[in-house]
């Protein structure tokens, strides 16, 4: 090995401890007491990953985590997990596996593949509780993910490539875990150099040589030629990338501001959106579907939504679905709705108080909350009955006060407000047979104690929502 092969591998490895301690220092800190994570397929580029990563966590004197990912994809699948254990065990590095199945629905398989890699890895982090994750993507890997986003057609966000670190919670399932991509600087030639001065021994996976996947495709064909034009074009690429992260920054910024003006709470306020150029009305959109992380649609599909909720009359039912997310025109304002958090559930569930503030009901996706309160029922009788919980058949009628008629539950929903979607995913409460509550309407009249005496209990129906928290800055997907 030659003296300048020496200094290149020393040199990289001082950029590789000089970006993860900043990293760490500006960005987790809690690394410094659990340590990290090293996603280790056991080709050359993670190998070197893990090399790097073990120095110095060794150095530094902290927990260091190599967690593999068996899809069963390949013959070799087997070989190149035990390739991988006995590495770790070698090195010393703490190592779990875990094995995935690939279901593609509608997807491609690297696609499909890699939700299924990185969902798995999330869920590996969170069990050893490790705030970082590190993944070998490299400078040629971000310029293969630029000309792939080019030949998509894809937005500002998508040109953009890689950033060096994010979080992304939609991918990962894992809200607090950081994914950082050290080596997003360096070379394939600069690794591939580092393997060999430590004689490291790595695992070629036979999917790369197959031209058959856009990024092989243009891994193998494409960007030799376009080398040959434009001699280390990857780097120049990379400042490309800079650039429109900033862009892509500005974006963002303009917004926040503008989401400030048409957001209410978690919705967006169509006259407002109405009052946005249409360039702006498509960055705001955007930057909301994200907040609510929510991947973005097509362009075609994008402008599909808005021109729904935007131009539809207002007594219309209108919804888009979207992956597992439904959009709906409500009271002049856009509303989306992940459906993970909403109930299928068919059937009566049996439910038994005990005195409990709150009893959740998976089967429907929601608690159940018992209050006191000095208009409720009384708690004498909630303890001794046994509630049945159903579905809306039809024909129930519900009275709210003792000198109220009694309505019908569509009366209820248009007075109350209760959004149209709501109305049929609704807990119909009953005692023997007798409606006492509907969630979000209220409880029946002749339920409702008059004893000064008595403890009683107002019932309240929470659904579950996913938390959306919103905040001005980078959105990172």
């Amino acid at each position: 090995m030659s003296s300048s092969h020496l200094n290149s591998a020393a040199q990289l490895e001082h950029r590789f401890f000089a970006r993860l301690t900043a990293l760490i220092q500006s960005q987790v800190t809690t690394a410094k007491q659990h340590g990290f994570a090293v996603a280790y397929s056991g080709g050359l580029d993670s190998t070197v990953l893990l090399k790097l990563a073990r120095r110095f966590a060794l150095h530094e004197k902290l927990p260091i985590f190599a967690f593999h990912i068996h899809h069963g994809l390949s013959a070799n699948a087997d070989h190149w997990l035990r390739h991988c254990e006995q590495v770790c065990l070698k090195e010393g590095v703490l190592f779990r596996a875990k094995l995935v199945s690939v279901d593609k629905q509608g997807q491609g398989t690297e696609s499909a593949a890699r939700s299924v890699r990185y969902a798995a890895l999330g869920r590996l982090c969170e069990d050893v509780n490790a705030p970082l994750l590190l993944t070998a993507h490299h400078l040629d890997d971000q310029a293969e993910t630029m000309l792939m986003q080019l030949l998509r057609g894809t937005g500002v966000r998508g040109l953009a490539g890689m950033d060096d670190f994010n979080y992304a919670p939609a991918l990962l399932e894992n809200k607090k875990l950081l994914l950082a991509r050290p080596l997003l600087p360096e070379s394939k030639a600069q690794l591939q150099m580092y393997a060999q001065m430590h004689n490291l021994a790595f695992v070629d996976d036979e999917s790369n040589s197959s031209t058959c996947y856009t990024r092989n495709a243009l891994r193998l064909l494409v960007m030799p030629e376009i080398e040959k034009i434009a001699p280390h074009f990857s780097e120049r690429l990379l400042r490309t990338s800079e650039h429109v992260r900033s862009a892509n920054r500005l974006l963002d910024e303009v917004a926040s501001l503008d989401l400030e003006k048409c957001r209410d709470g978690a919705e967006l306020k169509i006259d407002a959106l109405h009052e946005l150029s249409i360039d702006r009305l498509h960055n705001v959109f955007r930057h909301w579907l994200l907040m609510h992380q929510v991947q973005l649609p097509s362009a075609a599909k994008l402008h599909e939504m808005l021109s729904q909720m935007l131009e539809a009359r207002d007594d219309a039912r209108v919804s888009v679905g979207h992956l597992e997310y439904v959009l709906y025109r409500y009271d002049r304002k856009i509303v989306l709705i992940d459906t993970r958090f909403v109930s299928n559930h068919v059937g009566t569930v049996y439910l038994q108080w005990n005195g409990e503030d709150a009893c959740y009901i998976p089967e429907l996706k929601g608690h159940l909350l018992f209050q006191e309160d000095a208009f409720g029922i009384d708690a004498t009788l909630l303890r001794q009955s046994a509630l049945e919980i159903r579905q809306r058949a039809g024909g129930e009628r519900l009275r709210l006060g003792k000198l109220r008629p009694s309505r019908d539950m569509k009366s209820h929903f248009q007075t109350l407000r209760v959004p149209f979607w709501c109305r049929e995913k609704l807990p119909y409460i009953y005692i023997e047979n007798q409606l006492l509550h509907v969630g979000m309407v209220g409880t029946d009249a002749a339920f409702l104690s008059e004893c000064p005496d008595e403890a009683k209990i107002k019932l309240t129906w929470v659904p579950d929502r996913p938390k959306i928290h919103f905040q001005n800055g980078d959105i990172r997907d």
